[in-house]
């Protein structure tokens, strides 16, 4: 029942789970639109999938580890009914310039944006936790800034990997 028109993948409303590698090595599609009745995503759900865009639905309250490694994608937004970015979630993605983490979003395990080309990160202040490597970027000369809410508890190595950090706020 997946639709792909103008390089667009629709998945249905009648599904509720995406399993373990089911759209891993995706091609020719640039924009997935997961809808609000997808509850559950099982990791490497998307990895290697060669897409530029998503949009996340509301059902989702977790990214699982690995669900868009090494992917293709070139920003992605975290709408706030996800509460947990899981370990590796989104790395691997060279391509990424832009993060949006709506708030709501409560916890950013370990390398969820490592191996990115990410230069700035406003995270909310709904954030609690930002576990080791959060973020790195495969350019090491590009200047990164992370501005957090004062809540937020980051681990002893969340930022140890980051090119030329410039600024925390």
């Amino acid at each position: 029942g997946l639709t792909i028109s103008d390089g667009s993948l629709t998945i249905p409303n009648s599904v509720t789970t995406i399993t373990s590698y089911a759209f891993s090595g995706l091609q020719g599609v640039d924009h997935i639109s997961i809808p609000n009745s997808v509850t559950t995503m099982q990791k490497f759900a998307f990895y290697n999938a060669k897409i530029k865009t998503i949009k996340i639905g509301t059902g989702l309250n977790s990214i699982p580890e690995n669900g868009f490694d090494s992917s293709t994608l070139e920003s992605v937004e975290i709408p706030g009914n996800v509460k947990t970015i899981g370990d590796s979630a989104f790395s691997n993605n060279g391509n990424m310039t832009s993060i949006l983490i709506d708030e709501g979003v409560e916890t950013i395990n370990s390398n969820a944006f490592d191996r990115t080309n990410v230069n700035s990160v406003r995270l909310p202040d709904s954030l609690k936790n930002v576990e080791n490597w959060f973020i790195s970027n495969a350019d090491w000369h590009k200047i990164v800034s992370v501005s957090a809410s004062k809540n937020t508890v980051f681990s002893q190595y969340a930022l140890g990997s980051s090119a030329k950090l410039t600024e925390v706020r």
